[in-house]
């Protein structure tokens, strides 16, 4: 029974206008978090301090890595703002938000203690619309490519968690603890 004044959308433009919200707010996150990474846009601390963040997390590279991280995170948020190519928005966003869940890891969980937290609702949240869609509301769908199979969403998400796992290990450097 439905309560007076209260209807779930189940198809239509509810859920459009839903799927358009959630990837409103998840891009425009997603490109702050790139840019505070990588300048000094949205308070963040520029180039330098993006580039020791990972340093002091045991990841090596330097400024192209810190410029890959936040990079993606700006292409991500780009692309899920506009609707565009989403299964390239889903793998990005997967990809470096594993990256800096791992870079948060010695602090935990919960982002009182800048834990991995919101890392991990990011993760969650872009893996949603590579099994919905973009939505009516986007690039996609003017471009006629944002029905997909459901099951597809899955591909781009497991892309992404490869390929951020692959940069971790491929820029970790081992601690001397690590490597005994």
């Amino acid at each position: 029974m439905h309560s007076p004044g209260f209807v779930a959308a189940t198809s239509g433009v509810g859920i459009d206008i839903g799927l358009l919200v959630l990837r409103l707010a998840l891009g425009l996150l997603l490109f702050g978090h790139g840019m505070r990474r990588v300048s000094r846009w949205f308070g963040g601390a520029g180039l330098r301090s993006g580039i020791e963040e990972l340093r002091r997390a045991g990841l090596r590279g330097g400024a192209l890595t810190a410029l890959v991280v936040g990079g993606g995170q700006v292409l991500a948020g780009v692309l899920f703002v506009s609707g565009a190519l989403t299964s390239i928005a889903v793998m990005s966003a997967t990809g470096v938000m594993l990256v800096a869940a791992t870079v948060k890891a010695k602090n935990g969980l919960w982002l009182q203690r800048d834990g991995r937290e919101f890392a991990f609702v990011l993760i969650v949240t872009s893996v949603a619309p590579g099994f919905t869609g973009p939505g009516a509301y986007s690039a996609d769908a003017l471009l006629g490519i944002a029905s997909i199979p459901a099951w597809t969403g899955l591909m781009p998400a497991l892309a992404g968690l490869l390929a951020g796992l692959s940069v971790c290990l491929a820029v970790h450097v081992p601690t001397m603890s690590s490597a005994a």
